[in-house]
């Protein structure tokens, strides 16, 4: 279950689309290396097929669609999707655990 964040503390959809072009290099490759270690520390077994690729995309997808994972005012964007990332990842790991 999703907690929704009152749309007056959210970033709008061009808000985040802005914060995703203003991304460093710096700042995507950390990016990058928290997808890697995430889906590292799942295993294949656990990913189904998907990589840190998939995982990162995803975040950034589910960032830019209304009602999804939304961006609360006050928290760097680089965090947010760090914590989106630990969301996708976390269900991952739970259906492998039961299946």
């Amino acid at each position: 279950m999703t907690r929704r964040i009152p749309p007056e503390e959210a970033y709008t959809r061009a808000e985040v689309e802005a914060a995703i072009a203003a991304l460093t290099d710096d700042e995507l490759a950390k990016l990058e290396l928290e997808a890697e270690l995430r889906a590292r520390v799942l295993g294949t077994r656990r990913r189904e097929g998907r990589d840190a690729h998939d995982l990162l995309q995803q975040a950034l997808l589910d960032s830019l669609t209304p009602g999804s994972r939304q961006w609360r005012r006050g928290l760097s964007f680089p965090r947010h999707m760090t914590m989106v990332m630990r969301r996708i990842a976390n269900p991952w790991t739970k259906k492998a655990a039961s299946g």
